[in-house]
């Protein structure tokens, strides 16, 4: 299942078989059979829907058409924790969020991420285990970016926090995730999932 999100909608592309029992969905949450491409323009951008899901049989090629749709970039970044399991977080533009940025060419994701970390938080980091990425949609140049934030739980190795004050950011944390997701507001849809993801891998 593709989970993307935007201002006002989530979009979800699945199998039927990942949506039994439910294929009808609800009056603003419909589920659709995804038949063709112009079935997406019904649904998509539409207030009405706050949560719109297409499903077929044939998932990727549901996705490859959707994306057609935008501007296709990637991005990585990473949950860093310090000695105390405390989460550091970053609030940029009005919302918390975690330290990330676009792939530059021949960079490995791994390299992006600690390098976005590094320029963003001042902190050398290493790399202990992935996480799903997430997806979102953004107004971008003349169209609209779809986004896709590949993620990696990091350690603090080195460094003082010392923030890019050219991407915006204004304030950092460290903080406990359960915390985080529980007390700080606003958290962007996409940052809330990966630390939720996160909480559920990690035993308490």
């Amino acid at each position: 299942m593709y989970k993307i999100y935007s201002t006002a909608q989530v979009c979800c592309l699945a199998t039927p078989q990942e949506l039994l029992p439910n294929l009808t969905g609800t009056i603003t949450a419909p589920v659709v059979p995804y038949l063709h491409k112009k079935i997406f323009s019904n649904y998509l951008g539409r207030t009405e829907y706050p949560q719109v899901t297409f499903f077929a049989d044939d998932l990727e090629k549901m996705w490859e058409t959707y994306k057609k749709q935008f501007i296709y970039l990637e991005a990585a970044g990473g949950l860093v924790f310090n000695s105390s399991r405390n989460l550091l977080v970053i609030f940029r533009r009005g919302s918390w969020d975690l330290p990330k940025g676009k792939v530059d060419p021949g960079e490995t994701l791994q390299e992006t991420a600690m390098r976005e970390v590094m320029e963003e938080t001042g902190l050398l980091t290493e790399i202990l285990n992935d996480l799903p990425p997430t997806y979102h949609t953004y107004p971008f140049k003349t169209g609209t970016a779809l986004k896709k934030s590949v993620w990696f739980e990091m350690q603090w190795k080195e460094g003082q926090v010392k923030l890019q004050a050219e991407e915006d950011i204004e304030d950092h944390a460290w903080i406990n995730p359960q915390e985080f997701l529980e007390k700080y507001h606003p958290i962007y849809p996409s940052i809330r999932e990966v630390v939720s993801v996160y909480l559920s891998r990690t035993p308490a």
